[in-house]
């Protein structure tokens, strides 16, 4: 049971990150890919520094895990962007729906590479827990703008969110879990590295003009920062 309120919780704080990206991504005023890289940057930078603090900003990190965290920082930056795009194009409900399975069945596929398997408690509260979400985030008024673009970037939202989840997962069996906090705080200040440089390089002279909106999706992005 408590193998399946720990799952329940983690698939509803990333409901509640989606949303409020979903939300923010709406009321930027700006392109998709300065929302994506504004949000990346904000959440990357307050998970990061989260992370070593967690640790007194004391952590241990092998050669290993700054490797693992850097090119999960990719699966993140895939995750992040595949979210914005889908979050322009189409519903919640399937956008969620595509995230929560990539973020459940790659790690499952992971897992039993290494000889592990999801127990069966674990597989019957998804079979649970998956529709109740999806039924949760559903509104009969949201449309699609452009499914081609919707489904494109939904798959590789489900690979992007996957993939980061399997690395961390990777990382803990290869260098340990007191690696754990070095793991998230790489990989998420990778992310904020990269999303920066991209805005700088893109906003030659007036780098904060991406950062520029109005207090809706100023207060979302700090929102989502919290819960990231």
């Amino acid at each position: 049971m408590l193998e399946a309120g720990l799952l329940a919780v983690t698939i509803l704080l990333s409901t509640g990150q989606n949303l409020l990206c979903k939300l923010f991504t709406i009321k930027y005023p700006g392109k998709s890919v300065d929302a994506a890289s504004v949000y990346a940057l904000i959440t990357g930078l307050v998970t990061s520094v989260v992370s070593l603090s967690l640790n007194g900003f004391s952590i241990t990190c092998s050669r290993l895990t700054l490797i693992l965290g850097i090119v999960n920082s990719v699966f993140g930056i895939i995750l992040d962007y595949s979210v914005v795009k889908i979050s322009r194009s189409g519903p919640y409900s399937l956008q969620m729906l595509f995230i929560i399975n990539g973020g459940i069945l790659i790690p499952a596929i992971v897992a039993r590479a290494f000889g592990d398997s999801y127990s069966v408690v674990k597989w019957i509260s998804l079979v649970i827990i998956i529709p109740a979400v999806y039924l949760a985030c559903y509104n009969n008024r949201d449309s699609f703008t452009d499914k081609k673009t919707f489904f494109t970037f939904c798959v590789l939202a489900a690979l992007g969110n996957g993939g980061f989840l399997s690395m961390l997962d990777i990382q803990q069996r290869l260098t340990g879990e007191n690696e754990k906090s070095a793991m998230l705080a790489v990989s998420y200040l990778s992310i904020a590295v990269v999303s920066a440089v991209f805005i700088a390089a893109t906003h030659r002279g007036k780098l904060w003009d991406a950062f520029r909106m109005p207090a809706t999706p100023a207060a979302l992005l700090s929102a989502g920062g919290g819960v990231g």
